[in-house]
């Protein structure tokens, strides 16, 4: 489900294939962009409903729904993840991850950063759920999406990748140590619980983000736009 104009408009230009249109006229057509999208959506050869305020709030996932809600086609499932064929930070992990705020800021600021595959696992909050969506502000279409992929599967795969960084406040080295040139896997794990324990398997680089004394660690999104714009940064040094 995708809620309000901006997020509509923006799927729309990445190519979403629309199953269903629900709008409230009197709300999408307060602004002059409202109106231009209802009108090209009414253009299309798919159902599109004209119901209440009351109606579409019964439908949306916000309490206060921007006027329209448009059911798309998720993407199908990739068969294979990504191999590591390129230098640089090449994918994210995020390890049973399930704040869906923070999984739509971590998503938007991968989209910003210049990352395209991002894998979650198995009892991480789903990446298609209609708050996480909200939260990505359009990144979900402009990323190559893995979700609730089995540890099994994210392991054989892992163990592929020639440095895996895992995210670690507690790590000595820090995020400035590490060479992000290198064909690189980061991994990002719930905040309150630390990394899980079938990552004791692999040779990971912990990294922490150095912070003053006494102040408390960043949430996950937070830490994530830290570093892979620590990742960008090194890429785009390289460049020049």
């Amino acid at each position: 489900l995708l809620e309000g104009v901006r997020l509509v408009e923006d799927a729309l230009s990445q190519g979403l294939v629309v199953d269903a249109v629900f709008i409230t006229p009197h709300l999408l057509d307060s602004t002059e962009r409202g109106r231009d999208l209802a009108r090209y959506l009414r253009q299309l050869p798919v159902p599109l409903f004209e119901i209440s305020e009351r109606h579409l709030t019964l439908i949306a996932d916000t309490e206060t729904p921007p006027g329209i809600v448009v059911v798309g086609a998720l993407p199908a499932d990739q068969a294979s993840l990504p191999e590591p064929n390129a230098p640089g930070l090449g994918a994210l992990v995020l390890d049973q991850v399930r704040d869906p705020g923070n999984i739509g800021g971590i998503l938007r600021t991968a989209a910003a950063a210049g990352i395209r595959q991002v894998v979650s696992t198995q009892g991480s909050a789903d990446l298609w759920a209609p708050k996480v969506v909200r939260a990505g502000a359009g990144a979900h279409f402009r990323l190559v999406l893995h979700p609730a992929r089995p540890l099994g599967d994210v392991a054989d795969w892992l163990a592929r990748w020639p440095q895996r960084v895992l995210a670690d406040g507690r790590a000595r080295a820090t995020i400035y140590d590490i060479d992000w040139q290198l064909p690189t896997v980061l991994l990002l794990s719930n905040e309150a619980r630390g990394a899980s324990s079938w990552l004791a398997d692999f040779d990971c680089a912990h990294v922490a983000i150095p912070m003053a004394a006494g102040t408390e660690s960043l949430n996950v999104a937070a830490a994530a736009a830290v570093i892979l714009y620590e990742a960008r940064r090194q890429t785009l040094h390289q460049v020049r």
